[in-house]
């Protein structure tokens, strides 16, 4: 017993680490004169983008995924779409996720991928996001 670990040991030594992909960070952000803020931090989510190092298109390809990625998931920017496999319209999502009362406030996707400062997709949401007490007031039917 005692000689397996030294020999698994010895096997991950020699044929190193699974390949892993590029790391792309998605994130949201509302967007103010002051810049980008933690408070102003909507969502962030990470991808392993397989099949990609982080060369000169690291940040390309993690660019176009996040931005593809919120295009489909919320319906070409629309705040009053639904989630996928869930029942509340992106705004609220957004609106709780953020914590703070805001309106007419300008919605980003940004990434960061390879060790890179932030990067502006020019992903931005069709409307302007209003939230009062953890909920937004732009889907009222």
């Amino acid at each position: 017993m005692n000689f397996y670990i030294p020999v698994v040991l010895l096997g991950f030594l020699c044929l190193g680490r699974p390949a892993q992909g590029l790391i792309c960070e998605c994130l949201s952000f509302l967007i103010s004169e002051n810049g980008l803020s933690k408070e102003n931090r909507i969502s962030s989510i990470e991808y392993d983008i397989e099949d990609s190092v982080c060369d000169g298109d690291g940040v390309i390809k993690c660019r176009n995924y996040c931005y593809d990625m919120y295009q489909e998931l919320t319906e070409n920017g629309n705040l009053c779409s639904v989630m996928p496999g869930d029942k509340k319209k992106v705004a609220d999502w957004m609106c709780e996720a953020l914590q703070q009362n805001v309106c007419n406030a300008r919605v980003g996707v940004f990434v960061q991928s390879c060790g890179s400062d932030l990067v502006d997709t020019g992903f931005r949401f069709l409307d302007t996001l209003c939230c009062k007490s953890r909920k937004s007031t732009n889907c009222r039917v």
